[in-house]
């Protein structure tokens, strides 16, 4: 056996061994035993050669310094023409600097006229009262949107389930969870029912969904498994954790 392949062997049983010890995707067994070069450079990128703290806060920082610029010239084209289009794309990049204030004076500020009752500035509202903890606001945004189809599986409902716990309207909370566990879809929301039983203290509702998730991954088509693997790296996590 020349030296190339028992090195291979050997960089191929580590990473299986590191899946195995970390639970990673079970779907990186596949990938390495069909691709063993390949498989154990793509491995080793996305789960051993991680960038280093100190050049994730470089790179933070240098992202956030283009952020800036970005909002500066969002903020200079409003001040030329404040339409709607421009309007929302300023609120949404003061979303992600969680500038929520700002967000909120701008999404509101469009929902007049025509655009009064445009879903997707409602869900954006709905989605920055949640992030700043605004739980009455949410529900009552929610309720603007109770009939939209767009918004019965997105993500912001999820806001809106939360909201309804923490004012207490757990039952409320627990319809709209229920309404998004959809077999073999919204695994999002799905590992957010998780947490609420864990929050009520149903403990065997939560070990049944997240073993219901965890078959579902299981028999998942490789692509949609790679596709779905940073959720399936949280699922592991709560079947490792609730069961200990």
């Amino acid at each position: 056996m020349n030296t190339y392949l028992v090195l291979l062997l050997i960089l191929d049983g580590g990473c299986l061994l590191h899946i195995r010890k970390h639970r990673n995707p079970s779907v990186w067994y596949w990938v390495i035993v069909l691709l063993p070069i390949l498989g154990v450079l793509l491995y080793w990128y996305e789960y051993i050669f991680r960038i280093s703290a100190p050049a994730r806060w470089i790179a933070g920082m240098r992202a956030a310094g283009k952020a800036k610029a970005y909002v500066r010239e969002l903020e200079q084209q409003v001040a030329f023409n404040p339409s709607v289009y421009n309007r929302t794309a300023l609120a949404d990049a003061y979303t992600q600097l969680h500038w929520f204030d700002r967000a909120l004076e701008l999404y509101e500020s469009c929902l007049e006229g025509i655009f009064s009752e445009d879903e997707a500035l409602l869900q954006k509202s709905l989605a920055v009262h949640h992030l700043k903890g605004n739980h009455q606001k949410v529900v009552e945004y929610g309720e603007l949107l109770k009939d939209s189809k767009g918004f019965k599986d997105s993500v912001e409902r999820i806001g809106l389930a939360w909201s309804c716990f923490h004012l207490e309207r757990h039952e409320d909370a627990r319809a709209h969870f229920k309404e998004m566990d959809i077999l073999c879809t919204n695994y999002l929301h799905r590992l957010e029912f998780v947490r609420f039983y864990e929050k009520m203290e149903e403990l065997e509702s939560a070990k049944k969904l997240l073993h219901i998730l965890e078959q579902e991954f299981q028999s998942m088509p490789p692509h949609e498994r790679i596709l779905n693997a940073k959720i399936e790296e949280v699922l592991n996590h709560r079947l490792d954790r609730i069961s200990q």
